[in-house]
């Protein structure tokens, strides 16, 4: 068994690392107006064979790593043309994009975001005019409120019969956006600030959710999940407009910054792109005692935490038992205090 356990690595073993660089940009559109959410993919080049993608954060910008083979960039935005960029040795890049016009495909609109209805996974109410109708035509909205009992106008008596005020709303349970801002208006100081703490390594579940605990329960705030059940499951997702979505889906799987790929260039790409986002203190990195192939990537990954992002770096290796949870809490306090 090990040795054909060897033999099935040996593919992975001879992968050779490809020269790679980065390039950041804004994506606007004709007005100006900032496009968070904007997919940008790197166009196929000869040898290139995996799917590098990614999407551009609340302020309109990006970062991707590419191959040196790349030559161009496509960037891609629901309502809005498709646009394929040169690279020519830039490395930083202004994108506007221009509305579509013509008829779009079926996509749900949920009021906060809008997505494709094939990739949508949410729940979903259709109401139809016809449906409006039977209930009254005084008020649009108090006939969702009718017919829809998750959508909760909110009463404001101040404004009394104005036909122009704007009401507010709720959707899906009794605590909505406008209840969170007014609190934090109220009482600032409510949710001390804390160190934001990415964590890395192996899934995290059963015995290994301690390791969380201790963050949590010593003052830290884990904001993101760095492993193959966190940001790695939705990160560079499949090219559903791909000529062959067989190989689409091989693609992305391929990609995945998984530690028993070698080299893994993706991983650091994620951590680099999830360290910025979410404005990372430090990073956890959690292994368990059987899993080698995440324990030889550590070295490598404080490096690049401490030398490249500047950041405090924690391994913690344990596994499923309960018996080192007082040292985990101990290490935890002492890292945190730290920060």
């Amino acid at each position: 068994m090990a040795v054909i356990g060897m033999l099935l690595c040996l593919p992975l073993l001879q992968l050779k690392a490809q020269e790679m660089r980065t390039i950041t940009g804004l994506v606007v559109d004709q007005k100006g107006e900032i496009l968070p959410g904007a997919t940008v993919k790197a166009v196929q080049a000869p040898g290139v064979k995996t799917l590098i993608a990614t999407s551009t954060d609340l302020d309109g910008k990006f970062k991707l790593n590419i191959p040196s083979e790349v030559t161009q960039i496509e960037v891609t935005f629901v309502g809005y043309k498709n646009q394929q960029v040169a690279l020519k040795g830039k490395t930083d890049f202004k994108i506007v994009l221009t509305e579509d016009t013509q008829e779009m495909e079926e996509v749900v609109v949920t009021g906060m975001f809008t997505r494709k209805a094939n990739s949508y996974t949410g729940s979903v109410t259709t109401i139809k005019g016809d449906e409006l109708k039977t209930v009254g035509n005084g008020n649009v909205l108090s006939s969702l409120k009718n017919i829809d009992p998750s959508f909760l106008m909110v009463e404001n008596l101040e404004v009394g019969s104005n036909p122009n005020a704007i009401p507010d709303f709720q959707m899906r349970g009794q605590t909505g956006f406008t209840e969170v801002a007014s609190e934090y208006q109220e009482n600032p100081n409510k949710y001390p600030k804390a160190p934001r703490i990415l964590v890395t390594g192996c899934p995290i579940g059963g015995g290994a959710a301690k390791c969380v605990k201790a963050i949590e329960d010593n003052g830290g705030h884990v904001v993101v999940f760095e492993n193959c059940s966190g940001a790695k499951s939705f990160d560079r997702l499949v090219d559903e407009d791909a000529p062959d979505i067989y190989r689409a889906i091989a693609e992305r799987y391929l990609s995945i910054g998984c530690s028993v790929m070698t080299p893994n260039p993706n991983r650091l790409d994620l951590l680099d792109r999830l360290i910025d986002e979410y404005r990372i203190d430090a990073v956890v990195e959690i292994t368990l005692q059987a899993c080698h192939t995440y324990n030889v990537e550590t070295l490598g990954i404080k490096q690049f935490v401490n030398e490249k992002k500047g950041i405090p770096y924690m391994a913690v290796e344990t596994d499923y038992s309960t018996a080192d949870i007082g040292q985990i809490n101990t290490r935890m306090a002492a890292f945190i205090e730290m920060l």
